[in-house]
C-alpha cells in the first residue's frame, strides 16, 4: 500500500494537502485532444462507469451495485472525451467543466471512500487503453485529491500492487503503518455468524 502523506515535520492533514497543492495541471496550451475532467457526481452515471470498465477488460461489474457505490462515496472523479476521439502523440490538454453525454465519452474514472476525517482510501482507478499514457490518468487522480482535501480527508492510502509507478508519479508514497489483510470468503456470507465467532475465540 502507498499514502499520500508521509512528511514527518507536518500533521497528515498538512502533508496530504501540501503534497497535491503541488502537483500542476497536466497539460498545456500546445497540447493535444481536449479532455473534461469533472467531480461533479451528478455528471457521472453507473453505465457509463460500467461501460468503461468493461471496455478496459476488467471483471464485469453490475450496474445496480455500481449505482450503489457512487451513491456512497465520498468523492468522485471522471474524465471525458469526445466520441470516437483518440489521441496522438501529445499529453491530452485536460480542463475542468460541464459534461454533454450527447458528445462526449467517459474515458477514465476514479473514486475515494472515507470517514471524511480520519480514513480514506482510492479505489478504482481506471483510464481506457488508448487514453493510457497520455496524462489523463494523473490528471484525474490530482483532481480528486483535491476535491478530498476540500471535504476534509486527512490523509489517503491505495493499493497499488501492480500501478506502484504510477501512483508514485501522482504524489502517492509508500508507507510501513500499513499492512493488508482481508476477510476470507467463506466469512463473507450471510451464515457466516458461527464461523466467525469460532475465529474470534
Amino acid at each position: 500500500m502507498v499514502c499520500a502523506s508521509t512528511a514527518v515535520a507536518e500533521s497528515p492533514a498538512q502533508s496530504f494537502a501540501s503534497t497535491y497543492n503541488n502537483i500542476g495541471r497536466t497539460g498545456n496550451d500546445t497540447a493535444g485532444l481536449q479532455i473534461t475532467l469533472t467531480s461533479d457526481a451528478e455528471q457521472v452515471k453507473a453505465s457509463q462507469v460500467c461501460a468503461l470498465w468493461n471496455a478496459a477488460a476488467l471483471d464485469p461489474r453490475d450496474e445496480g451495485r455500481m449505482e450503489l457505490a457512487l451513491t456512497n462515496s465520498f468523492a468522485v472523479a471522471a474524465a471525458f472525451a469526445p466520441c470516437e476521439a483518440t489521441p496522438d502523440a501529445r499529453p491530452c490538454r485536460l480542463s475542468y467543466g460541464t459534461i454533454d453525454p450527447s458528445a462526449q465519452q467517459m474515458i477514465a474514472f476514479a473514486r475515494v471512500i472515507s470517514d471524511g476525517a480520519f480514513a480514506a482510501l482510492l479505489i478504482d482507478v481506471v483510464v481506457h487503453p488508448a487514453f493510457r499514457m497520455h496524462g489523463v490518468g494523473k490528471g484525474l487522480v490530482t483532481l480528486l485529491m483535491k476535491n478530498c482535501i476540500r471535504k476534509g480527508a486527512s490523509g489517503c492510502v491505495v493499493f497499488a500492487p501492480r500501478e506502484r509507478m504510477f501512483f508514485w508519479k501522482c504524489g502517492f508514497r509508500w508507507s510501513n503503518r500499513y499492512r493488508v489483510m482481508s476477510l476470507p470468503e467463506k466469512l463473507q456470507s450471510p451464515d457466516s455468524d458461527a464461523e466467525l465467532k469460532s475465529s474470534a475465540a
